[in-house]
């Protein structure tokens, strides 16, 4: 784990479902931009198993998830999501079929 990935944890850390740290308030106080922001998010739930839960609700941002049952909740809301963009996906293969059909 690098220095940005520390400086990104040690702020998340601090913060729970209730009281999420939005990504443009961790891009301020690391002076990283918000997509280096999301990639080092990533890497710290990929690489480093950090059990880091997202909220997009009235209090949005990133959190600390510290329950196995919030943690599991997680990992289903993550699939869903996944689940969701791959019908998108399809669906978009679809239109991209018909367009070509008629060239």
């Amino acid at each position: 784990m690098n220095s940005a990935h520390r400086r990104v944890l040690a702020l998340i850390e601090r913060h729970t479902e209730a009281v999420p740290l939005s990504i443009a308030h961790i891009s301020d106080f690391t002076g990283t931009s918000e997509r280096a922001v999301k990639q080092i998010i990533q890497d710290l739930r990929r690489d480093h198993h950090q059990p880091i839960g997202h909220s997009r609700g009235k209090a949005h941002g990133y959190y600390m998830i510290r329950c196995p049952k919030k943690l599991r909740e997680m990992v289903q809301k993550l699939r869903h999501e996944a689940n969701s963009r791959h019908v998108t996906a399809t669906a978009l293969e679809k239109a991209l079929s018909g367009q070509l059909e008629m060239l």
